[in-house]
């Protein structure tokens, strides 16, 4: 059995002008499956559910616009353990804006009334060079990983402790034959849980304001989701 985590998108109202803004939701669960196949069907009868309940919550007019991300989770979910991550890269000034202050990081400015003790945090790692360079942008992981405390500040200490323990030393890393290290920069963010990372849990969600155009370009093809673009570069079997 693989643990995968994965995002689907619910919109509220048409999505058939392009000018108009839809109202979006965008929730991240987690499941254990046999085959990234069935990791699939299970997040859209999840997807369906999540859709319908929030549908007879709020009134009606929520569909499901698809599955938006699909990925396999690198370990077990527990305390510490990492969810998953994104490599991308920054100028100065962008980086910047992307690490949050502790106010903005969202289990602050917008606290949930009931929660569980779960809480995912989003780690900075950038890459520092010693010789060479990485041109004028910077190399950044952001790693989210699962912590498990009382209150939202325990959280927050805990996930500044576990990003120093990732950071590491000089020369311990290699980019282009250049020496290099990663340096622990800061959270992007620091979210409550609304359910304990069990098997179909859900994580968390977030509302989004877009376009109908973006809102199809946020759910890619089957094939093109994380955990089936992996399988197809490893050969490895469904």
């Amino acid at each position: 059995m693989q643990w995968y985590i994965a995002s689907f998108i619910a919109h509220r109202g048409v999505t058939d002008v392009r000018t108009v803004t839809v109202l979006s939701r965008r929730y991240w669960c987690i499941l254990l499956a046999d085959s990234t196949d069935l990791a699939y069907d299970r997040f859209l009868g999840l997807a369906g559910q999540t859709v319908r309940t929030l549908a007879d919550q709020e009134g009606g007019g929520w569909s499901l616009s698809g599955i938006s991300e699909l990925l396999r989770v690198p370990e077990p979910p527990s305390e510490g353990s990492e969810l998953m991550w994104v490599e991308q890269e920054y100028d100065p000034g962008g980086l910047e804006n992307y690490i949050k202050k502790k106010e903005q990081l969202r289990v602050f400015a917008s606290p949930q009334c009931s929660g569980s003790n779960w809480y995912v945090c989003d780690l900075v790692l950038v890459e520092v060079h010693e010789t060479g360079s990485h041109g004028n942008s910077r190399l950044v992981w952001t790693n989210s990983h699962l912590i498990r405390a009382f209150d939202a500040e325990s959280a927050y200490n805990s996930a500044i402790d576990l990003g120093n323990k990732q950071a590491s030393e000089s020369g311990t890393h290699r980019c282009d034959g250049d020496t290099s290290h990663w340096e622990f920069a800061g959270l992007r963010d620091l979210i409550q849980t609304i359910d304990e990372p069990r098997d179909g849990g859900t994580l968390w969600f977030e509302e989004l304001d877009v376009s109908s155009e973006q809102l199809r370009n946020m759910v890619p093809p089957r094939m093109n989701l994380g955990a089936f673009e992996w399988e197809a570069r490893s050969g490895t079997a469904r």
